[in-house]
């Protein structure tokens, strides 16, 4: 892995369900891991869908081995939110893992 690559900071975020007094669950963030990445842009679309245009981006993330995550997780990158597609670590001499994430419309 070249440090120089990692050029682009990411937050990556971890789901957490919290209780209110009445017992029922609110899911929402807690800011997990803050690291640099390499961002390559993959594709990106515009679809009609129920008569609302949606844009969708993937988008590929690679950060170093190190960080333990999971595609439960999301990422906010440039302020905006990113669902995890896919995450593949790379083979020993890369030192990396690779995730693949699409933006959440909201």
């Amino acid at each position: 892995m070249r440090a120089g690559l990692l050029r682009e900071t990411i937050t990556i975020q971890q789901p957490v369900i919290e209780k209110d007094e009445y017992g029922s669950g609110n899911n929402s963030w807690k800011d997990l891991i803050r690291t640099r990445a390499q961002v390559t842009y993959k594709s990106g679309d515009k679809i009609n869908q129920n008569n609302e245009i949606i844009n969708t981006n993937n988008i590929i993330f690679t950060i170093r081995s190190y960080h333990q995550i999971s595609d439960t997780y999301r990422i906010l990158y440039k302020g905006k939110k990113y669902r995890i597609l896919f995450i593949k670590v790379e083979s020993y001499n890369k030192q990396s893992i690779t995730i693949t994430a699409e933006i959440i419309n909201e």
